[in-house]
């Protein structure tokens, strides 16, 4: 489920968050990257403080003067019906755009499998 679609080519890293690995991609770009160095932080917490937010896996910024662009990739439950996983792209989508300074934000979803075959 893709509220939006736009792919982001960046470089990725992984890191360590609630005891779980998650891959992490972001890109800055623009003048504002510099800028704000604690917005992908307010971000990552309004996206993951989204009730059915497993994980954010994967972020990129893009920053047109003091506006940011987010694309953000986030893990549900594998369970989860379709109107739920809508419901918590919406709520994330809600939570970023209630970052200051981001005036866009794509979210695709990702299922979270529990078999780990």
């Amino acid at each position: 489920i893709t509220l939006t679609s736009s792919p982001s080519p960046s470089p990725s890293h992984e890191v360590k968050e609630n005891g779980k690995t998650n891959t992490h991609t972001h890109a800055l770009t623009g003048s504002a990257a510099t800028e704000d160095h604690d917005i992908e932080q307010r971000i990552r917490r309004a996206a993951a403080g989204v009730a059915g937010v497993e994980a954010v896996t994967h972020m990129a910024l893009h920053f047109v003067r003091d506006q940011c662009a987010v694309e953000l990739q986030i893990e549900v439950d594998e369970d989860v019906k379709v109107h739920e996983a809508r419901a918590i792209s919406r709520g994330v989508r809600e939570a970023v755009l209630g970052v200051r300074g981001v005036v866009r934000a794509d979210i695709h979803l990702e299922l979270l499998s529990h078999d780990y075959d």
